[in-house]
């Protein structure tokens, strides 16, 4: 079937808060229980459902929930990933040795701190759970700080939204631009006449003005840029 999973869960999304302080660029990366890759990813139906085509390549009898062809598909897939990621020596945990591990963490923490928060659907494993001793545990979910919590997605903060346009906005906007090319042809035309006006009269300015007038005649090679 070519199934594989990441090696290392590494999570980026969640924001540590500490000593009233967030920080909210926090990764945290552990190692994965069998059953979150199994159960969780691989066969759950809001994920990649692979129950049925994992069912039929194994050659069971998928027509009958009786016939008990997704625990034995839950089984074996569960033995599959955890001896891959053996056979690839990474770390990996069973469902069943990890429960215990929480249970043992969850009664030292009662006996030295009065209490341990707990979310009951997280510690307890998808399959097997009336075998762990969490499974018939009631538990309180509050937090405590330091803690992991979750936030709202970058798309919040950072996500675009499309302004709408007036019409009467969109009107003045190029009326507004209109007028300013007009205005700037109107003294370009005006500018360009000035020019050859004083083209026309400088015979006469250098015939009859003074020497020490003659510096007005400046003007008229920036006239002649200006055309």
């Amino acid at each position: 079937l070519g199934l594989r999973w990441y090696a290392i869960p590494s999570v980026s999304s969640m924001m540590l808060e500490a000593g009233g302080i967030q920080y909210t660029c926090c990764q945290i990366a552990g190692f994965f229980q069998d059953t979150e890759i199994s159960v969780m990813n691989l066969l759950a139906e809001s994920r990649y459902n692979m129950v049925e085509p994992i069912g039929r390549a194994l050659n069971l009898d998928v027509s009958m929930n009786t016939t008990y062809w997704k625990c034995t598909v839950a089984t074996e897939l569960t033995k599959a990933v955890y001896r891959s990621f053996k056979l690839a020596r990474v770390t990996i945990s069973d469902h069943l040795t990890l429960a215990d591990k929480f249970v043992s963490f969850m009664r030292e923490e009662i006996r030295t701190r009065g209490g341990c928060p707990t979310d009951w659907i997280w510690v307890t494993p998808p399959m097997s759970s009336g075998l762990v001793p969490i499974f018939h545990h009631e538990t309180l979910r509050y937090s405590l700080s330091p803690s992991y919590e979750y936030q709202s997605g970058p798309d919040m903060y950072f996500r675009k939204t499309p302004k709408k346009v007036r019409f009467h906005a969109l009107v003045r906007t190029v009326s507004y631009f209109l007028n300013m090319f007009r205005n700037q042809h109107q003294k370009t035309k005006s500018e360009s006449r000035w020019c050859m006006q004083l083209r026309v009269t400088q015979p006469f300015i250098t015939r009859n003005l003074p020497s020490h007038c003659l510096s007005t005649l400046s003007l008229y090679p920036f006239c002649r840029s200006l055309q």
